[in-house]
């Protein structure tokens, strides 16, 4: 057959297409393939940061109604609060408080980053607490770990010299309870300052725990009722888990001297110095006043 001088001629055979096209076409399927594996694994661990979100916005619910009704009541708390012998309050009121919250920034921005309850509890008088010169830096630095405000003044003896400290510390308790979510953990720690003596403690509770009984619990341990919140979960100490067990019960005015030093390893060291309530959470989270409801702020 003649062919015209026009006429182009296209290699059929398939030993002549670029060897690229293969390649390619591997490399695409195994792409596809990692792709829909990492969104496979990715699910149960969006699911599960998603779940203990939910679950701490459901505490900020629950306790945020559960505080407005405790400051009107204003019961009393039935413990004992001892940092000294001199310095020791019985029987403090619930005063008031409110609970604060902060979410993640950036894409997760959903997703809570703590939950906080301040409230403060009042006693019924003053403690006046008369030291040594050489305890006066040792008493500051206890009262100001406790969170205690106070006034000072020095003692001098016959001759101008000062022999002694006089402490008048005020009558008024800060304490707060902070859930702190470790999504990586898939965990929810609870810090409790001065909830039930001059101290702090963290709990690890898994997420599921975190509900309405173990809420209830909570409040119960802060009104001095129950200590059953303090048995719910693992103590968290440099990483490893240790129980409240054999503690016993330190509720319903409970000498706070008593049986109460075994565990001391367990305690989070507690700020070093003076608190206001929350400034953290005010300035990013959603805060409960005395008469309104939570609100969150930017």
């Amino acid at each position: 057959m003649t062919l015209g001088a026009s006429s182009v001629i296209v290699a059929s055979d398939p030993m002549t297409r670029s060897p690229k096209s293969t390649l390619l076409e591997r490399l695409r399927e195994q792409s596809e393939a990692t792709r829909a594996a990492e969104a496979a694994a990715r699910r149960p661990l969006e699911s599960a940061r998603r779940d203990i979100s939910r679950r701490l916005s459901q505490a900020v619910q629950w306790l945020d109604e559960a505080v407005g009704y405790l400051g009107v009541i204003r019961p009393s708390v039935k413990r004992r609060f001892r940092l000294t012998d001199a310095v020791t309050f019985d029987d403090p009121r619930f005063d008031q408080g409110y609970v604060a919250f902060r979410r993640l920034g950036l894409g997760d921005s959903e997703l809570l980053d703590h939950v906080e309850w301040q409230y403060r509890l009042v006693a019924a008088t003053p403690a006046v607490a008369r030291v040594g010169i050489g305890g006066v830096a040792h008493m500051e630095e206890r009262l100001r770990t406790a969170l205690l405000k106070y006034d000072y003044e020095s003692e001098q003896d016959d001759k101008g010299v000062v022999r002694h400290g006089v402490f008048r510390v005020e009558p008024t308790i800060s304490a707060s309870v902070r859930f702190q979510p470790d999504y990586a953990r898939e965990v929810i720690g609870v810090t409790l300052h001065n909830v039930d003596r001059f101290e702090s403690l963290r709990l690890d509770f898994e997420p599921e725990a975190i509900g309405e009984p173990a809420l209830e619990d909570l409040v119960n341990c802060v009104l001095g009722d129950s200590d059953r919140f303090l048995h719910l979960a693992p103590v968290a100490l440099a990483g490893r888990g240790e129980t409240l067990a054999g503690r016993g019960d330190t509720g319903a005015a409970d000498d706070a001297g008593r049986g109460r030093r075994a565990d001391a390893a367990t305690r989070v060291d507690a700020p070093s110095r003076a608190h206001s309530p929350a400034p953290d959470a005010a300035a990013h989270g959603a805060v409960r006043d005395r008469q309104g409801s939570s609100r969150e702020r930017k």
